[in-house]
């Protein structure tokens, strides 16, 4: 374990909340929703993950109603391996005996996973997770786990689930954080395309030169096929 992984590990449970609270709150700023094209609100998020809304606000505030640890102890994981699996058997659509026979399981087994009653194998987690359209990390996993898994589905960045938890000092926070800044940074530039002075842009550095080609490429791509603007 690293030094500033040890280092996080001290943190009173106060200043971990507040941490986490500042993190995911970057995350719902700065990455969009894929359709809508604004910032994901509490409700789709906790509609696309399982995560109670009322949970998702505790993060988000820094008084959360769930202990936060920097890393979820495997008891908490396995605890959560319920939840987390009802909750991607309800959302898949098909009977509980028929996602069982797709996944080499029997139907009573499933049904014991799904009260809590045994733990599955890897392989048995592996092929359900398949079944289901998830990654096997996906059900074993916590709250802030499946709000990083969320955003990183949204995104171009990988986001791991200690970019929640762990010091600045760590590389995943500081690549994550150095995406949302890019991000911030494409989308002031886009809402004010039309004021840049292009007269002057010999005294932009190459990022933000990039980051005006980029947007322009997009926005011609945007026009009618025959070149006109209406």
């Amino acid at each position: 374990m690293s030094g500033s992984a040890e280092a996080a590990e001290f943190l009173d449970a106060e200043d971990l909340a507040a941490r986490v609270a500042h993190r995911l709150n970057a995350l719902f700023q700065w990455i969009q929703h894929p359709d809508a094209r604004r910032p994901w609100l509490d409700g789709e998020v906790a509609e696309a993950t399982g995560v109670p809304r009322d949970s998702i606000e505790g993060f988000r505030t820094g008084r959360p109603l769930e202990p936060i640890h920097q890393d979820p102890p495997k008891e908490t994981l396995l605890a959560r391996l319920t939840n987390r699996l009802t909750f991607y058997v309800d959302r898949d659509g098909r009977t509980k005996r028929a996602i069982a026979l797709a996944a080499g399981i029997t139907p009573e087994y499933l049904s014991k996973l799904l009260k809590g009653q045994c733990l599955p194998t890897v392989g048995k987690l592996e092929d359900l997770a398949a079944t289901l359209g998830v990654e096997p990390s996906e059900l074993a996993t916590d709250s802030l786990g499946a709000l990083a898994r969320h955003f990183e589905q949204s995104s171009t960045c990988q986001i791991p689930r200690r970019y929640l938890t762990y010091a600045d000092d760590h590389p995943d926070v500081q690549r994550v954080s150095l995406h949302l800044a890019d991000v911030e940074a494409y989308q002031r530039l886009e809402r004010n395309l039309i004021g840049v002075n292009f007269r002057s842009t010999s005294r932009l550095g190459p990022g933000a030169l990039a980051e005006i080609a980029a947007i322009v490429e997009r926005r011609v791509k945007m026009l009618p096929q025959d070149g006109s603007a209406e």
